[in-house]
């Protein structure tokens, strides 16, 4: 019964798409987490209380994106295209410092609190979409969505320690590829529910 209820969820083209959106999502707030401590500790040589501190700031955000998603009489397409571009602006606000070599606490901690923002609506929208078509497998797909966006965020940030960490290049790129994976999962779903004009 397991085996087929995961085959009925893994079959239907938008709860894939849903699902990596929120893996998306997890993952780049997972690599920044991952790696904000190395560049403001190492890097910028700020002391463990003030890394402590700031590695927090950001998070809140994630909180003000839930309440803001949660409007009512929002439409449900319009909400999602702000979502997904705050996610990739935010990865490219990251990454493009880096190119030119420049990082501070304020370009890591503003494209950071931008991606948590953007993170913070993807989650109870995106949910929403993947559990609306199952409501009779609500169980079954809340855990599947759980554990692969933990598998998903611990890849991702195993990859970033793979990668160079003397600059906020790396940690930018791997949000970027999350903000581009979060939209290429997004466009073939606008077009289907766009002209249906959902509410939350």
């Amino acid at each position: 019964r397991l085996i087929a209820s995961y085959k009925t969820l893994f079959g239907n083209g938008a709860f894939n798409c849903y699902l990596l959106m929120l893996i998306g999502g997890l993952a780049g707030i997972a690599v920044f987490e991952a790696c904000s401590g190395v560049l403001m500790g190492a890097v910028l040589g700020l002391s463990s209380m003030v890394v402590s501190i700031l590695f927090i700031l950001p998070i809140p955000a994630a909180f003000f994106g839930a309440w803001f998603a949660g409007r009512p009489n929002k439409r449900f397409s319009t909400l999602m295209w702000q979502s997904v571009i705050c996610c990739l602006l935010a990865g490219l606000m990251m990454w493009i410092p880096g190119w030119f070599g420049v990082m501070n606490v304020w370009t890591l901690l503003i494209p950071a609190a931008l991606f948590f923002f953007g993170a913070g609506m993807l989650f109870p929208l995106a949910t929403s979409g993947a559990m609306e078509p199952f409501p009779f497998l609500a169980g079954t797909a809340g855990a599947l969505v759980g554990g692969l966006q933990n598998i998903g965020s611990g890849v991702l940030a195993w990859l970033s320690a793979m990668l160079p960490q003397t600059g906020q290049g790396s940690l930018g790129l791997l949000m970027t590829l999350m903000g581009l994976l979060i939209l290429a999962c997004w466009l073939p779903l606008a077009s289907r529910i766009s002209h249906q004009g959902q509410t939350v």
